[in-house]
C-alpha cells in the first residue's frame, strides 16, 4: 500500500513527529509512506532523506482564493504518485483533499485530527477518521453532527527509545548549556511560537520562581520559534539574579533522546509528554491555561482524556501548583514510582505498535467505504467553505 501523509507543514512538531513515527511503523508492515507539505526548513526534511522518506513541497495557506491552487496541486501529485491513500492531518489538509476530489479522482481520503478538542468551523463529514482523544470524539459528535462509528479514537504515536542507546554524560551536557549537573534538571520541549506562550510563560514564571526562592532546580527548553530570542534574554536576566544559569534555551533540535536522558521531570503538553512517559521520566502537564497535573495513577484518566493538553487546567492553578508538584517528584522514591508508572502506561496506551495496529485496520476500513455522490461532497466541502469565511468575518 502506497501512502500519502499530507501535513500543512514539514517541520519539527508534534504532529509531524507523530506522522514519521507512524510512517516507520507502516513500513515494517509494508507499506510505502510519501511525505507532502510546506517545506520550513531542513530539519525534518532532512530526517525524511536520511530514512529513504519521500517528500514533496506544498506551499499551504489559510486563504480561502488559495484553495483551489492546492486542490488542484494536490490531486495531481497524488495521480503521478500512485497513492492509494490521501491521509491527511489537520483539518485545513483534509478539506484540501475532498476539494481536490472535485477537480480529478482521489485515491482514498482519510484524516487524523490532532491539536485541539474539535473544530471551530465544519469539516467534510466524507470518510471515517481518526481523533486522538474522547474529548475530541465527544466534541465532533456533539457540535459537528458527526456519526460515533466515523471517529476512530487512536492516541498510540509514541516510538520505544532505541534499544542500543548509550547513557550520555549527564555532567557533559548539562555543562554545554551552562547548567549545574548536580542539581534538578526541568525540562520543557515545545515549539516557542504564539499559540504555545501559554505553556511558555508559565515555565518562565516557573523560573523566576526557582530564582527568587534559590530553588535547587534548573530548566532546559528544547524548540525554535519566535520566542525563542526572548527566552535567552530573560535566561540573562534571571542568570544575572541568581548568580547562576537557572534556564537556558537550547534552540530548535532534531534529536532528543540525549535530552529526555538527561532531564530529572519533563514538563509540556502533547508529544514531549508522551516522549518523556516512555522514558520513564515523572511529567507535569503545563498547558496554554497553565499547570494541569502531575501525572500519576490517580491523575491519568483525566489527563488522558483531554490527550494530556491541559485543557483541563483550573483557573486557580497557578505556578505555585507547579512548584508543589516539582517538589513531590524531586523526591527519590516518587520519581522512581511516577516514572515507572508513565513508562508503562504508555507502552500500553500510545505506542506506536498499538497506533500503528490502528491506522492498519483503519485503512481496510477506508478501502470499503463506498464511493460518495458528487453532489454530497460538494455540499460538504461548500459547507466547510461557508463556515471558515464566517468564522473569519469580523462581523460573524
Amino acid at each position: 500500500m502506497r501512502l500519502l501523509y499530507y501535513l500543512h507543514t514539514l517541520s519539527l512538531a508534534g504532529a509531524q513527529r507523530s506522522a514519521l513515527a507512524l510512517a516507520r511503523e507502516m513500513r515494517k508492515h509494508g507499506c510505502s509512506v510519501v511525505f507532502a507539505g510546506e517545506v520550513q526548513g531542513d530539519a525534518y526534511t532532512g530526517i525524511l532523506a536520511r530514512e529513504g522518506f519521500e517528500h514533496i513541497d506544498i506551499r499551504f495557506s489559510r486563504k480561502p482564493e488559495d484553495v483551489w491552487r492546492i486542490a488542484h496541486q494536490l490531486a495531481a501529485l497524488c495521480a503521478n504518485s500512485g497513492v492509494d491513500v490521501c491521509h491527511a492531518y489537520y483539518y485545513t489538509n483534509y478539506y484540501f483533499a475532498w476539494a481536490a476530489s472535485l477537480l480529478r479522482k482521489m485515491p482514498v481520503i482519510g484524516g487524523t485530527f490532532c491539536g485541539g478538542p474539535g473544530p471551530r468551523y465544519h469539516i467534510p463529514r466524507l470518510s471515517p477518521v481518526v481523533v486522538f482523544s474522547k474529548e475530541q470524539k465527544d466534541a465532533f459528535i456533539a457540535k459537528w453532527g458527526w456519526k460515533p462509528e466515523n471517529l476512530v479514537v487512536s492516541p498510540g504515536r509514541v516510538e520505544h527509545p532505541a534499544a542500543d542507546a548509550t547513557q550520555p554524560d549527564r555532567g557533559g551536557f548539562l555543562s554545554r548549556y551552562g547548567l549545574t549537573p548536580e542539581l534538578l534538571s526541568i525540562l520543557f520541549v515545545s515549539r516557542l511560537s504564539e499559540d504555545k506562550r501559554g505553556s511558555v510563560e508559565t515555565i518562565q514564571l516557573l523560573a523566576r520562581e526557582i530564582a527568587a526562592q534559590g530553588l535547587p532546580w534548573q530548566v532546559l527548553i528544547a524548540g525554535g520559534g519566535k520566542m525563542e530570542s526572548e527566552l535567552r534574554e530573560f535566561g540573562d536576566q534571571l542568570e544575572r539574579q541568581a548568580g547562576r544559569t537557572v534556564l537556558a534555551a537550547a534552540g530548535e533540535q532534531d534529536r532528543l533522546d540525549e535530552f529526555y536522558a538527561c532531564a530529572d521531570v519533563v514538563a509540556g503538553v502533547g508529544r514531549s509528554i508522551f516522549d518523556g512517559m516512555m522514558r520513564g521520566k515523572p511529567v507535569m502537564v503545563v498547558g496554554e491555561k497553565g499547570f494541569a497535573g502531575l501525572v500519576s495513577p490517580e491523575s491519568v484518566e483525566e489527563l488522558a482524556y483531554y490527550n494530556f493538553s491541559g485543557r483541563n487546567a483550573q483557573a486557580d492553578s497557578g505556578v505555585e501548583h507547579l512548584i508543589s508538584a516539582i517538589h513531590l517528584a524531586a523526591l527519590p522514591e516518587e520519581r522512581l514510582r511516577l516514572g515507572s508508572f508513565a513508562r508503562r502506561y504508555t507502552r500500553e496506551n500510545l505506542s506506536v505498535g498499538a497506533g500503528g495496529k490502528v491506522l492498519l485496520e483503519y485503512y481496510a476500513q477506508l478501502m470499503e467505504f463506498p464511493p460518495l455522490p458528487r453532489a454530497r461532497v460538494l455540499r460538504e466541502v461548500a459547507l466547510s467553505t461557508i463556515s471558515y469565511v464566517k468564522r473569519k468575518s469580523p462581523y460573524a
